[in-house]
């Protein structure tokens, strides 16, 4: 903490993602939907070695990296199913899988190497593939740990594998905000209407 001093989130980029198993904007602009696309999806630019540089001239010590990595999965989704113009996603019947696809890798390695190649901290993670849009698959639950936990430690053992030789200022987060099944964090000031069961988080 002392040595990575004041920090930046490079957001809404590499996070970037339709979040709405029946709106799939981002899939439905058709052809082959690239990195880029999804990067700018919610309105940035790409990231650019510029960029950080100018963080770090600014006095940033650390970027934090937020990554949504199921879009860029196994899950093929010109199989959507459409819908008044509108892509509509089953990750039953259309699952992510577990492989990592090489151009999303190599274009989330080539923005933690800006970070890295600055001098800088970098803190790289699995992001809105929780929360509480309905396309997270990583809930806070046992029911999801059973299903999930061979897919979550294959993508960390691709993550891994890819950064093994980097040193102690890549740093590793996890996931970001992983909601329970019943949309909260297990606080009852912050459950959704509704969906906050306060007997349960009493007998935790």
């Amino acid at each position: 903490i002392k040595y990575m001093g004041v920090g930046w989130n490079v957001g809404n980029t590499l996070d970037s993602n339709s979040g709405d198993l029946n709106n799939m904007w981002i899939e439905g602009w058709g052809g082959n939907v690239t990195p880029t696309n999804y990067e700018t999806a919610w309105g940035q630019k790409p990231i650019t070695r510029e960029l950080i540089h100018m963080m770090k001239e600014a006095g940033f010590r650390s970027i934090r990296v937020p990554v949504t990595w199921y879009p860029h999965m196994e899950a093929d989704f010109s199989k959507c199913k459409i819908v008044n113009g509108t892509p509509q996603w089953d990750p039953i019947a259309n699952p992510i899988g577990s492989k990592i696809k090489a151009d999303w890798m190599a274009r989330v390695k080539e923005v933690v190497d800006y970070v890295i190649d600055e001098g800088l901290y970098c803190i790289l993670n699995v992001h809105h593939d929780t929360g509480s849009a309905n396309t997270h698959w990583l809930i806070a639950s046992e029911a999801s740990y059973n299903e999930h936990y061979e897919q979550f430690e294959a993508v960390w053992t691709q993550i891994a594998e890819t950064f093994r030789d980097y040193n102690k200022r890549l740093m590793f987060e996890g996931y970001n905000e992983m909601l329970d099944e019943y949309d909260s964090w297990c606080f009852a000031s912050f459950g959704a209407p509704n969906n906050y069961n306060g007997s349960v988080a009493e007998s935790a």
